[in-house]
């Protein structure tokens, strides 16, 4: 892979960090400026619009998130489009045959002073300046904003910002009661999201399907929602008909899943935070629900793959991280079949047995 014939320095980055945070100033000066704070992880994170083009983009997957208007902000991200608003991005420092991997544009990864992410598919452009907590989103039309992005919007700079506070964005889901969570991971087709959205029908609490944010504290270990969104394949419609019922964004024609926001119709089941019980791997046998010892080094490889590969700058802290959450808890083989009702059961009882 070549990198860029014009890579930026870091004081070349830095300023045009500032200099997107002026145009935005500009984009805000168009029309109304929109807010909102919601509480995350226990912190707040306070959302700026330059009008309301962007809100679709954003807003839905974390409408979740409890509002907390007069809380100080601990990040204050400014998201704008430069079609509703006129204003154009500045001339990025980098060149027009940059590379990217993860999201992040190869010869800036490692600097300090600024993480930058280009999504190759959307240009969606994040920038992230962790001295001022402060934080850019720009995309040149929000009408082009895909649905995979509004249904985790964000998620470098999140990850980002989590990791400084000692937290750690994972790709899993989590599924529990009151009494605490069990959280889900695996690769594609493992029966992960059917078992999430199985529990959501089956009235456990959920608190995400694709990434959660999970914390080592010192009361141990505990899984923080990030967004309310969980992609449906056909095959968990067919067997959980009642989601549709609840409201589907579709991707469009050619893709196999489609996107259900559950603040929309499971609000009351959607949990912040609970700790964390066990780690469970699904895999789909056929027979009867069941639950199998795992030892952690199995777990941890069907945790950390997908964590490590769709995350920016995701490395040896991460791998780190991610270790000490699957020695510190309980892991188990979850075998799957048809019966979904007999699989809640089995989730609630494990809950309930603190594995």
């Amino acid at each position: 892979m070549i990198e860029s014939t014009r890579p930026a320095a870091p004081d070349a980055l830095e300023h045009f960090f500032f200099q997107v945070t002026e145009a935005f100033g500009q984009a805000a000066g168009q029309g109304p400026l929109l807010t909102q704070q919601r509480r995350l992880a226990g912190r707040t994170l306070r959302l700026e619009f330059a009008g309301p083009a962007m809100q679709a983009c954003v807003v839905p997957a974390l409408d979740h998130l409890p509002r907390v208007p007069d809380a100080v902000p601990d990040l204050r991200v400014c998201i704008f489009d430069s079609a509703s608003t006129g204003v154009a991005l500045p001339a990025a420092p980098w060149g027009d045959d940059a590379q990217v991997a993860r999201g992040e544009i190869l010869g800036l990864e490692s600097s300090q002073t600024v993480r930058v992410t280009l999504q190759p598919g959307s240009a969606v452009l994040t920038l992230y300046h962790p001295s001022s907590a402060t934080a850019l989103m720009w995309i040149a039309d929000a009408r082009d904003c895909p649905y995979w992005e509004a249904a985790a919007p964000l998620r470098g700079l999140l990850h980002w910002w989590c990791a400084a506070h000692g937290l750690q964005l994972v790709h899993a889901a989590a599924i529990g009661t009151a009494d605490g969570a069990l959280l889900l991971t695996g690769k594609g087709g493992s029966g992960k999201s059917t078992t999430a959205l199985s529990a959501l029908v089956g009235g456990l609490r959920y608190l995400g399907d694709d990434y959660v944010v999970c914390e080592n504290g010192a009361a141990g270990p505990a899984v923080h929602s990030l967004y309310n969104t969980a992609k449906v394949g056909s095959d968990s419609l067919a067997m959980l008909p009642s989601l549709t019922a609840s409201g589907t964004l579709s991707p469009g024609e050619g893709q196999d899943k489609a996107v259900l926001y559950t603040a929309c119709g499971y609000r009351a089941q959607l949990s912040p935070t609970l700790p964390l019980r066990a780690i469970l791997v699904p895999r789909i046998t056929g027979g009867a629900p069941a639950l199998l010892p795992l030892t952690a080094g199995a777990a941890f490889l069907a945790l950390a793959p997908t964590t490590l590969f769709q995350l920016p700058g995701a490395g040896r802290a991460t791998t780190a991280f991610l270790r000490e959450l699957v020695t510190s808890l309980p892991c188990y083989q979850l075998a799957l079949g048809p019966d979904m009702q007999a699989l809640v059961a089995l989730l609630k009882d494990s809950v309930a047995a603190g594995r």
